[in-house]
This record gives C-alpha cells, sequence and structure tokens, in this order.
C-alpha cells in the first residue's frame, strides 16, 4: 500500500506537467544512420538531428538546471530497456539546443558519457569532432576512451590515459591503466593499479574476477560476464570466453561491440545483435548488413532476401510469416520485424492466410506501425467471423488488444469487422534492465522540472527513471510515464506500452543468452505466442 501511495502522491505532485504539455511530437525516430549535423559552442548543445530526422524542439533546454542535467545524464540508462527508451534517448541527446546558462564543458562529457556507454560509439564521436573545448574536458576525454575500448582500439585509449593529468584518479582510469599496463607486459606497474583501485573501493565482485588474473598475467578459469567497456577490453586482451549469459547484464555499448567483433563466432555476434537492435541502438541498416554477411548463421534471412521473383509472393511471405512466428520473446520478435520491414511493406495488400496476417500486424506493430496492424488485422477480420480455430481466434483478439494500446480507434474498428471484444493487454517487462542513479533524486528532478517547465530536463528524468520502471518499481514508473508526458513525448509512453503488451504474449519470455534459437516453424507449427482468453463474440 505504501508503494501505491507514494505513485499517487507523485502523480498529483507532477499534474502541473499538462500545463506544458503539447501533443506528442512526430513518432520516435526510425532506426537509421544519422547524417545531418548541427554545429554548437559545446558538447552538450551540439546536435546532429534536424526536424525531419527526429529533433526535438530547439528549446528544449530552456528552463534547465546545469546542475541537475548533468545528475540526470550520469543516471541514464547504460542499457536501455526498449527500443522506445533507445530512440528517445538518442532524439533527445542528439537534439542540437542551447545549453543552461551556467554549464560547463563537464555538462558535455557527462552527455557523450552517456551516449557511449548506451551505444551510441559514433554519434559521441561526431558530436566530439564538432564542438569545442571536448578535447579538453576529462569527461570527454573518458567517454571518447571508452568508444576507443569499444571499438576494439586499445592502443588508442592507452594513449589518452597516458595523456589524461586532470581527472585521471578516477576508477575508470586506473581500471584502464591496468589494460594497458598488461598490454605492456608491465605487470608490476599493473598489480600496483589493481591495488589502488581496492583500496579505494572501486573494484567489486565483478571487477575482482575480470582484473585480478589480468594484473597477474594470468588466465580467467572460467568463462567471464562484462558490464562495461574496460571489463569487455581486459577479457579480450586475456583471450578469456565470454559466458552464455553475460548479454543479459552488459551496457548497451558492450553488446553492439560484440555484435560488430569480427574476432567473434557469428552466432554470438547475431543475438549480440538482436539484443542491441532491440535497446534502439543499432540501426535496422546495421543489423540487415550483419545479418547479410553471417554465412550459415543467417541463411534463413539471406534465403528470404534471395526470393525476388513475383511467382514466389506467396512462398516468400509464408517464410517470413514463419520467421516471426518462431520468436521466443520481444526481443527476437522486434529484430525479425527490423530484419523484415521492407518486405511486410512491399507486401500490403497481398492475400494472405488470416495466420500470417496476424502475425504481420504483430510485427509493425513492434515498430510502431499502427497504420499498417489495423491494415493486416482488418484483412484477417472476415476469417475471424467465419470461424478459426480457437487459438488463432485468441491469437487474432490479443494481436487487437495489442493494438488498442497504440491506436484505441484503429482496434475498435479491427474488433467490430471481426465481431469480437477486446481486453486489455497484459504487460510484461520487455528485457533485462538495470536500474541507475539515485530515485529520490530523479523524483526531485521531475518534481522541479514540470514546475519550471523544462521539457529537456523532465525528459531526462523519464530516461533515468526508466530501468527502476523496467525492473517494476511503481514510483519509477510514475516518474518514466508522467515526465516524458511532460516532455512532449506522449508517443514513446504509448510505444512502451505496445512493447510491454507485446512481451506479454511471450509467458517465458527469451531464453537465456547463448542458447541457439530455435529454427522457425512451419505453418502447421503451434505458435509460441501464447494467447490468453477466447473470443467473446457479439450477439
Amino acid at each position: 500500500m505504501a508503494d501505491v501511495a507514494r505513485t499517487f502522491i507523485l502523480a498529483a505532485a507532477l499534474a502541473p506537467a499538462a500545463l506544458f504539455c503539447g501533443a506528442a511530437s512526430a513518432q520516435t525516430a526510425p532506426l537509421a544512420p544519422i547524417e545531418q549535423a548541427s554545429l554548437s559552442r559545446d558538447a552538450f548543445a551540439t546536435g546532429l538531428l534536424d526536424r525531419s530526422g527526429g529533433a526535438l524542439d530547439a528549446d528544449l533546454w530552456r528552463g534547465s538546471s546545469a546542475r541537475s542535467l548533468e545528475a540526470l545524464l550520469d543516471a541514464l540508462p547504460a542499457r536501455p530497456a526498449g527500443p522506445s527508451i533507445g530512440s528517445a534517448m538518442r532524439r533527445v541527446l542528439l537534439t542540437p539546443g542551447d545549453a543552461p546558462a551556467d554549464a560547463g564543458p563537464a555538462l558535455g562529457g557527462a552527455k557523450l558519457r552517456a551516449l557511449v556507454a548506451a551505444g551510441f560509439i559514433e554519434e559521441a564521436r561526431s558530436i566530439e569532432s564538432l564542438a569545442s573545448g571536448a578535447n579538453s574536458d576529462p569527461a570527454s576525454v573518458e567517454a571518447m576512451a571508452t568508444a576507443d575500448l569499444l571499438s576494439g582500439d586499445t592502443d588508442a585509449a592507452c594513449a589518452k590515459a597516458r595523456r589524461v593529468t586532470a581527472g585521471g584518479d578516477t576508477a575508470f582510469w586506473v581500471k584502464l591503466r591496468i589494460v594497458c599496463y598488461a598490454a605492456a607486459n608491465e605487470l608490476d606497474a599493473a598489480e600496483l593499479a589493481f591495488g589502488i583501485l581496492k583500496e579505494n573501493g572501486w573494484a567489486d565482485a565483478e571487477d575482482e574476477a575480470v582484473f585480478a588474473p589480468l594484473a597477474a598475467g594470468a588466465r580467467p578459469k572460467t568463462a567471464l560476464s562484462p558490464v562495461d567497456a574496460v571489463q569487455l577490453a581486459a577479457i579480450k586482451a586475456m583471450g578469456a570466453p565470454l559466458a552464455p549469459a553475460f548479454l543479459e547484464r552488459a551496457d548497451g555499448g558492450v553488446v553492439k561491440s560484440v555484435a560488430k567483433d569480427a574476432s567473434r563466432d557469428w552466432p554470438t555476434r547475431l543475438e549480440a545483435a538482436r539484443r542491441a537492435a532491440a535497446m534502439g541502438v543499432m540501426s535496422g541498416a546495421e543489423l540487415k548488413s550483419l545479418y547479410a554477411a553471417s554465412g550459415d548463421a543467417g541463411a534463413a534471412y539471406q534465403a528470404i532476401r534471395a526470393m525476388s521473383a513475383p511467382e514466389l509472393i506467396r512462398d516468400k511471405a509464408a517464410r517470413i510469416a514463419n520467421e516471426i512466428d518462431a520468436a521466443t520473446g520481444f526481443e527476437s520478435l522486434f529484430a525479425a520485424s527490423v530484419l523484415y520491414a521492407d518486405d511486410l511493406e512491399a507486401l500490403e495488400g497481398a492475400l494472405v492466410p488470416a495466420r500470417d496476417a496476424q502475425l504481420f500486424a504483430l510485427a509493425r506493430l513492434a515498430l510502431g506501425d499502427a497504420v499498417a496492424a489495423e491494415r493486416w488485422l482488418t484483412s484477417a477480420a472476415a476469417d475471424v467471423v467465419k470461424g478459426l480455430p480457437e487459438e488463432q481466434a485468441m491469437r487474432f483478439i490479443d494481436t487487437a488488444g495489442v493494438l488498442a494500446a497504440l491506436e484505441p480507434a484503429g482496434a475498435g474498428r479491427v474488433a467490430a469487422a471481426a465481431n469480437v471484444a477486446l481486453a486489455p493487454p497484459r504487460l510484461a517487462a520487455v528485457s533485462g534492465a538495470r536500474s541507475s542513479g539515485d530515485l529520490a533524486v530523479i523524483v526531485a528532478s521531475a518534481i522541479d522540472a514540470a514546475a519550471r517547465g523544462a521539457k529537456g530536463e523532465a525528459a531526462l528524468a523519464a530516461l533515468a527513471a526508466s530501468g527502476g520502471a523496467e525492473a517494476g518499481d511503481p514510483v519509477a514508473e510514475a516518474v518514466t510515464t508522467r515526465a516524458f508526458a511532460a516532455a512532449g513525448m506522449a508517443e514513446t509512453v504509448r510505444r512502451r506500452t505496445v512493447e510491454k503488451a507485446i512481451a506479454g504474449l511471450f509467458p517465458d519470455q527469451e531464453p537465456a543468452a547463448g542458447t541457439a534459437l530455435p529454427e522457425a516453424t512451419p505453418a502447421s507449427a503451434p505458435s509460441r505466442l501464447t494467447p490468453r482468453l477466447k473470443p467473446k463474440r457479439s450477439i
């Protein structure tokens, strides 16, 4: 009851946000490489998006406090809880806009660190190259060293470690120096640095498992699970294997780095790529490029892409439907939706079985496309009226229920056409998330931002609370939902709800990382989607 009470108290405190919440801005920016850049004075004010690319209002940071912004930037999730959160983070941090008057270079450095940790590595590099003064700010240098590590360039990171002076006595730089000393076979220096790490209380159990053998010139006896960039670099330096479940907790930057690491095996790379895409930190183009180059590991995708002849359209549609149906949780469904997005657009209007149309609608909903989802469901409505097997009819109803979370009017039209009644979808966590930052500080920032009409600060508070919200904290959920609305990003709230509704269709979610995904199911095989309710016919 206390948690419920806290939620309602917070809701009341944030109510003034409605005074300045306009309609939601354009839909969440698509996953695509960034081309447009806008030069500004410092890293915080520098952006890479224009309005056509998803940029928010230019006055995003008006009314914000630099002190609050820096605290919120440090609390942003290094592992976005879903594509809506990753996409929102990208839009907020890549929108150009004047920094608060009291902002210093450290604010830009905090922004660059947040971008790199989450997986927006090239975007952070672009901002750093355009901004003035970033190369002299300790936080910015740390961000670029992290980007080097995630890009596999340990030498470049170590060169920065040798040059850094101010701010070089932090846990990050001490850990990096252990990696650099070990790489140079200076094990005495590595042992000394490891001792400093422990004496300052900067080494948790995971750090000790990684850096103790590295400093001693030994090889770990067990596979390791890197969380951040320095741990990943240390493990790679030792030639140690990655634990099968490391993707469950790793930062988005680490996950994306593994996906793009040519020294890793393809099954591991593709699994990491699916995770990165479902965090919103890997573009559709990048995901498709990896699958196209993956040989046998991506054979199904390559075979479908090769089916270009018009006479193969029905077979191609059936194979895509089977690939979508083979998903075992939100992350793999989202990856399939991205991989076959262009194909599904091309198939619109084609006559396909009701089962395939329902799966195509679900795939479009995963990408936030309510219009196409409604079309596919409407095309199957007549078959529902005529009568479908009970399980298939329930799956149709559940998918229409997901549509209702994104576009209630469209879902109503589908329900009327199919002569069925809908029920609210069951919501579930999209992926493993970590709470980052002090929730009390985030709550205070959200309330203050609402009172001041500071939309950018409200957006950062929503992002900072999103990890706790994904973990089930009701106060964090209230902050995330209401602060996004206060920032004029109500579309992000709807997308989050859709993602959680889709996750709710999978009773067991994803298999443990490192477990091979099953082959796509034939059309006659039972689906892995579990319907929750029976059709309710209108009388």
